[in-house]
């Protein structure tokens, strides 16, 4: 079966270096503003076409970084934008997506605004063309829904993800080398094992493609210690 890689920050990835989007907001009569309803196209998985670029999302895109200057956010060739649900790439980045995975990659200019004031405009948005389903869930072991921390309130909107992920047979990315996970609660995105090995060839900072399993290995042993430390019997 074709291996298949999580999109990733790498294990040196600064949590400084998180921006947040600064979006276009619409004034209402009662004197509020709205985020432009089309400020995230990108988790559909398809190609953006029919619209010029601000009329799409409501006005070109900026990301503002409030604790790293901008020479500090330049060094890494994957920016992480917690409201943007897709990666911005630098231009090695970019190039490295082009060859392998031209016809599934779409990029549109991303300006970074460090906590300088500093402003860059080299950086673009990625968005991944393509969407399949690959998990086969009847397959995969699903998790345990988890009790809230003493004093917190269980969170409605939460929903079990996977411990342990099968992927569906053959090639799980139906020969994509980049694709998103087809689930609208998630913005996972899929990677090959020629995407992950020409990003590292290309020495790209800042992404990493990590095996979904060994992540969520991870995270099951920290959930078994929950369980152990508030007496919730999880195995």
């Amino acid at each position: 079966m074709t291996k298949v890689y999580k999109w990733a920050s790498s294990k040196d990835y600064p949590m400084a270096a998180v921006g947040d989007l600064e979006y276009e907001l619409i004034p209402q009569p009662d004197g509020t503003s709205t985020m432009h309803p089309n400020t995230h196209p990108f988790m559909d998985g398809e190609r953006l076409e029919g619209a010029p670029w601000p009329d799409k999302v409501g006005g070109p895109l900026r990301s503002v970084f409030e604790d790293l200057p901008l020479e500090k956010l330049l060094v890494w060739d994957y920016l992480h934008v917690v409201s943007c649900y897709t990666p911005v790439v630098s231009p090695k980045l970019r190039r490295v997506l082009e060859e392998v995975a031209g016809a599934d990659v779409q990029f549109f200019p991303m300006t970074i605004i460090g906590k300088d004031g500093q402003a860059h405009e080299g950086y673009s948005v990625l968005n991944v063309c393509a969407m399949v389903q690959a998990i086969d869930e009847k397959r995969s072991v699903l998790r345990e829904r988890l009790p809230p921390l003493p004093g917190e309130e269980e969170d409605p909107d939460y929903h079990p993800g996977y411990y342990r992920i099968a992927f569906v047979a053959g090639d799980p990315l139906q020969g994509h080398h980049i694709a998103r996970q087809a689930d609208p609660e998630i913005a996972t995105i899929w990677g090959s094992e020629t995407l992950k090995q020409a990003v590292e060839a290309a020495g790209c900072r800042g992404v990493a493609f990590e095996d979904p399993n060994d992540i969520l290995a991870r995270q099951y042993d920290l959930e078994k210690i929950f369980g152990e430390k508030y007496g919730t019997g999880h195995a």
